[in-house]
């Protein structure tokens, strides 16, 4: 039985879009006050950003570029070709995967709102922690919240703001630094 999973193909090609746009950012102001402003250049892969940029005007390019992703470690060899260098990149996802549960284990907290993680003598060996199943990503309560407000007809970036500002004075020391960790990953 074939389910067409990523598990069940070696390597599965892939695509992935990028903007390229401007924003205008102040940069003091004159000798008579008047702020000025500075161009600078982002690049996304969020499709909300991009079109964004393209309904402001500031998008330069767009792209969208073809890989191959990896689905068993046997495909790894067969997207990366240089052994050398597969190792490197799958040390760099590692040490993302790492630093992400790491994170995690430090911040996860009781139902009292106490850190649980108690630190042991010496090293913590984190092959088990590592070789958990990942869980994916699924928005915050906040992103959730972000993500629905900034839905609503005729909310301005400038209203979303601050009612996410609200939202965060709100959150326990706790849940800011949980917040924060989240927004890091974006």
């Amino acid at each position: 039985m074939t389910t067409n999973t990523l598990s069940d193909l070696h390597v599965k090609p892939e695509l992935i879009t990028f903007g390229l746009y401007s924003v205008q950012v102040k940069d003091g102001t004159d000798e008579s006050g008047v702020p000025k402003f500075k161009t600078e250049y982002k690049v996304t892969s969020k499709d909300t950003e991009i079109e964004k940029a393209r309904t402001a005007g500031t998008l330069i390019h767009e792209q969208s570029f073809s890989y191959d992703r990896a689905g068993t470690a046997e495909g790894i060899l067969e997207v990366i070709k240089d052994s050398e260098e597969a190792a490197a990149v799958f040390n760099a996802g590692l040490k993302t995967r790492l630093i992400s549960r790491v994170t995690a284990l430090l911040l996860d907290t009781d139902e009292e709102d106490n850190f649980s993680f108690q630190p042991i003598e010496g090293n913590y060996d984190l092959r088990d922690l590592l070789n958990e199943a990942a869980q994916r990503r699924n928005l915050s309560p906040l992103d959730k919240a972000k993500k629905t407000l900034a839905g609503i007809p005729g909310m301005t970036e400038e209203m979303l703001n601050s009612m996410i500002a609200q939202i965060r004075a709100n959150l326990s020391p706790v849940q800011q630094s949980a917040q924060a960790v989240a927004d890091a990953a974006e």
